[in-house]
């Protein structure tokens, strides 16, 4: 018996077949996961969840100085929660589009909320324009984080 043979018998009878990870395949397939991460962190962010930038963010989105100087993840939360509030709550999440971008999904989602945030006597475009948040998302240590 060669070595590779002991080995498959040896795994099969100690039952430790271990399956590969969901991510595994999910590089080849669909996005379906980066819509749910997506739509997760647009909620957490807008109900003042506390999130781990290392859950979230890859570590290039974490460094970017951009980032930073915003002042990280819990600055983006307590904002997008003043604003949810301002506005009666967090109403529905809603996926607009996704793109596949090389081994990245590029998401689309759009955020309402429960009053409507358009103000129609304000001439700044900003407070008229839909709350859509575009996100690529990739891959890292076995999650779809936010890569930009």
């Amino acid at each position: 018996m060669d070595m590779l043979t002991l080995l498959i018998a040896a795994v099969t009878t100690i039952g430790l077949i271990v399956p590969l990870p969901s991510y595994a395949a999910e590089v080849e397939g669909n996005c379906d996961d980066a819509k749910t991460r997506v739509v997760r962190f647009l909620k957490d962010a807008h109900t003042g969840k506390s999130m781990s930038e290392e859950k979230w963010l890859t570590e290039e989105a974490r460094r970017a100085p951009v980032f930073a100087g915003f002042g990280g993840l819990n600055a983006l939360v307590k904002q997008s929660t003043a604003r949810a509030k301002k506005y009666g709550g967090l109403g529905p999440i809603t996926v607009r589009s996704t793109n596949r971008v090389g081994e990245a999904c590029e998401v689309s989602a759009e955020v309402k909320f429960l009053t409507n945030h358009k103000d129609p006597t304000n001439p700044a475009v900003a407070a008229n324009e839909d709350m859509v948040w575009t996100f690529q998302m990739s891959i890292q240590r076995g999650l779809w984080k936010i890569a930009r």
